[in-house]
């Protein structure tokens, strides 16, 4: 089983560019300040680390990958029933969700209520030049994590590992993402502190009182997201019939 680990920088305050243009004005906000890098890394792969990179990931608004992986954690650790593991396990799985997708017609509905909880646990890249979108789900006390990129484009970005697949511990994963979510937060929350002991640029505009609010929503966004109770869980009864009734219509490996 892989080790799992997630890694940030962010950017030197004097390196961050503000938003907006000089002519309407230029301004920074809590997003804009979360510029910087970031990586996921899985045993030997380095998932978000450009071929040509400086070894610290993608160079990104780091807010972003944090938003996915809250939006995302509550699902992909959520264990699958045993009737979807072995759907999801076979070879031609993401084939054959791609196929009920395509044909949904008439079906669409039932697609929706049968594949509808898949995509909850995708980690979305498209805002990524070429870079590998992941899958995650989970199965007993493993995770499992597939990644894979789109044909190449010219100009696109090679990527250090553009395809693969991994198992690693749910719980060392969710460990991660604690540590992730604790380390940016109070990285966040110290740049605060330091515009408001001033801020000496009048032609930037930075309202302290509004980044401290907007730090404030995030302070318990992933503890949130991951006290997900039994009211709130999927359906599953309804989901693998529905992947059943799916089944007869898009028969797997046709």
């Amino acid at each position: 089983m892989d080790q799992v680990s997630i890694a940030f920088q962010l950017r030197s305050l004097d390196e961050v560019k503000p938003w907006g243009d000089p002519e309407a004005g230029l301004f920074l906000h809590w997003y804009g300040l979360t510029d910087g890098w970031y990586d996921l890394r899985v045993g030997e792969h380095r998932i978000f680390e450009p071929a040509k990179g400086q070894g610290k990931g993608v160079p990104y608004y780091v807010a972003r990958f944090w938003e996915d992986l809250v939006d995302v954690a509550p699902f992909a650790l959520n264990p699958l029933p045993d009737e979807l593991v072995r759907r999801v396990a076979r070879p031609d799985w993401g084939a054959w969700v791609i196929r009920a997708w395509e044909g949904a017609g008439d079906n669409l509905e039932l697609v929706e209520s049968a594949l509808g909880w898949w995509g909850r646990r995708h980690l979305p890249s498209s805002f990524l030049r070429g870079a590998p979108r992941l899958d995650l789900w989970r199965d007993g006390h493993d995770l499992h994590i597939e990644w894979h990129s789109a044909e190449r484009r010219p100009n696109d970005p090679a990527w250090s590992s553009a395809s693969g697949k991994t198992v690693v511990s749910a719980i060392q994963f969710r460990e991660q993402l604690v540590d992730f979510d604790r380390g940016l937060l109070d990285a966040m929350e110290k740049r605060i502190d330091k515009f408001a002991r001033g801020w000496s640029n009048p032609d930037i505009k930075l309202d302290v009182e509004e980044l401290r609010k907007e730090h404030a929503t995030h302070t318990h966004a992933l503890r949130e997201a991951l006290a997900v109770g039994s009211d709130l869980l999927p359906p599953w009864k309804e989901i693998i019939a529905a992947v059943g009734e799916l089944e007869k219509r898009v028969p797997p490996n046709a």
